[in-house]
């Protein structure tokens, strides 16, 4: 008979960059819904804000579109990372726009984990490539024209 088993010091080390991710996420919400609302780009016409699960939303209430990003603690190449995946729902039916990714480094990665290009997370021209990227990927799935 076989038994599975769990390297506790594995997990335990998962936990508290679990833990470090989380602090750097909500730092990064609070400062691109602040990014938003000082904004000198069309008042109204991107809103980044928290629902009231604490995820991360973008409204674009010209093409009455909101997304929601949801987010998982992934590891890749041994590099710990919370996975940011911009999600569009419509009923029942969810569709996955655009992926982000948080490293504990606090580098902040667009559609794929690469070492180039990579963003520090309090960047603050992040707001602004976080937003082309955004609706970059919704032009491409043809949810919206530009």
């Amino acid at each position: 008979m076989s038994f599975d088993y769990i390297d506790v010091h594995k997990l335990v080390k998962c936990v508290e960059h679990k833990k470090n991710l989380d602090a750097k996420y909500i730092k990064l919400k609070d400062w691109l819904v602040e990014s938003c609302e000082t904004s000198e780009l069309s008042p109204g016409a991107f809103i980044f804000d928290k629902n009231t699960e604490g995820c991360l939303t973008l409204k674009l209430p010209v093409y009455k579109i909101e997304l929601i990003f949801e987010d998982s603690f992934v590891i890749i190449n041994d590099a710990p990372l919370l996975k940011l995946v911009a999600t569009k729902r419509d009923g029942d039916k969810e569709e996955d726009i655009i992926i982000f990714y948080l490293a504990k480094n606090g580098l902040f990665y667009i559609n794929e984990y690469e070492p180039n290009p990579s963003y520090d997370y309090d960047d603050s021209s992040l707001f602004i490539k976080i937003l082309d990227a955004t609706l970059k990927a919704l032009k491409s799935k043809n949810k919206i024209s530009l």
